[in-house]
């Protein structure tokens, strides 16, 4: 959520309060004996909540662009789909630090011995983080820049802490899981316990998301059976008969739409009247709706016949609220685009049915292993197969 939908709503939340004293003082109300026990009950929960939302303002204003750009920094770790050089390098010295320690020597001065404990406690600190934070983290930074106060205040570390703790990897790619099985059989990590169950539990939970967001009626995939919930039973049965396969969903194309081109837009009244063609100017209302002039006619365009808009501005991918926006951004359509340098995208598209009794259809373009994941997050059911 950002920062300006918060003040907003907080804006509205005074202009309310605001509102709320000017009835109670304004006017003669005469509550019952019960009504004045619930105010009461009320009045404590708004001591307790205003109290909190005045700690958490403070804290807002003690934090600084420096602090919030390092959060940001572990924060755009959760859509790494594969591990650089740089990035391998942080993570194994990070690990290694987080999970074995700074190494002692009888050559250490009070000086430096203060700076490991210092060091120790702050790995702890980490250690109790969740999976997915402890490897953002070690992802992100390398640990000349947070291992002492020298490197980061205790206040940039608090603050960052605090901030990161309930961010999560929507969906870990094998390339980092693998690197991160590679380093637990390889030394000091291989004598670690605690990182054997950070590997082991980030493992499961990873191996699970798969096999439910590919095979939702509890069947893994590749031929390979599993015990069915009573649930799964319960929907296979009923959709018997259907032919479902999930690596087999039609595309717009196989539909029979095609989206339009990036450079040239034909454009006509909802009649189809009054067709012609402009070049490097996208459509700006309804009633010129971009469509391709080689569109297939099949007997599915002929019974929906209707308009595609799409070309969005790319920058709009960035207001979805997730997990959609990730899902988008790991697409090879919007890979394809960015690299391309286009300031549009297809990721977004909408069919108008020339019939306005009809509803519109929202379709985005996701990576596939995302797509199966919304499936599954959102509880959808194979109802149709093509």
């Amino acid at each position: 959520m950002s920062a300006g939908l918060v003040l907003s709503q907080f804006e509205a939340l005074a202009a309310r309060t605001e509102s709320m004293l000017l009835k109670l003082t304004g006017r003669k109300i005469r509550p019952t004996r019960d009504q004045r026990d619930e105010f009461r009950k009320l009045r404590g929960r708004m001591d307790s909540s205003w109290a909190a939302l005045n700690a958490a303002i403070a804290k807002l204003n003690h934090c600084g662009d420096e602090d919030i750009a390092i959060a940001n920094q572990i924060r755009d770790t959760k859509n790494y789909q594969s591990i650089t050089s740089p990035i391998l390098m942080n993570l194994r010295r990070n690990l290694e630090l987080i999970y074995i320690g700074p190494k002692d020597s009888e050559l250490d001065s009070e000086q430096v011995k203060t700076r490991k404990r210092h060091t120790r406690t702050r790995c702890g600190v980490l250690r109790s983080q969740h999976p997915h934070v402890i490897l953002m983290w070690a992802m992100a930074l390398p640990p000349s820049s947070w291992k002492t106060s020298g490197g980061m205040p205790d206040g940039t570390f608090d603050f960052v802490i605090d901030d990161t703790y309930t961010e999560r990897i929507p969906l870990l790619s094998s390339d980092i899981l693998q690197t991160l099985q590679s380093l637990e059989k390889e030394e000091p990590l291989n004598t670690c316990d605690m990182f054997r169950d950070l590997v082991s539990g980030l493992s499961e939970s990873a191996l699970a998301n798969q096999r439910e967001t590919l095979n939702p009626f509890g069947k893994r995939g590749h031929g390979v059976e599993s015990p069915a919930s009573p649930l799964a039973s319960n929907r296979e049965q009923q959709f018997q008969g259907v032919d479902y396969r999930p690596y087999q969903l039609p595309s717009l194309r196989d539909m029979g739409f095609v989206a339009p081109v990036y450079s040239t837009y034909q454009t006509c009244d909802r009649n189809g009247n009054g067709s012609h063609t402009e070049r490097g100017r996208p459509f700006s209302d309804r009633n010129q709706p971009q469509v391709r002039d080689h569109t297939p006619q099949t007997s599915m365009t002929d019974n929906r016949e209707g308009y595609i808009y799409t070309n969005a501005p790319a920058s709009s991918i960035a207001v979805l609220p997730e997990p959609f926006k990730t899902a988008v951004q790991n697409s090879k359509l919007w890979i394809q685009e960015r690299r391309q340098g286009l300031e549009k995208t297809g990721c977004l598209a909408t069919l108008f049915p020339k019939d306005d009794t009809q509803d519109i259809s929202l379709t985005i373009s996701c990576a596939s292993e995302d797509g199966y994941r919304l499936n599954s997050i959102y509880g959808m059911e194979v109802t149709m197969s093509f």
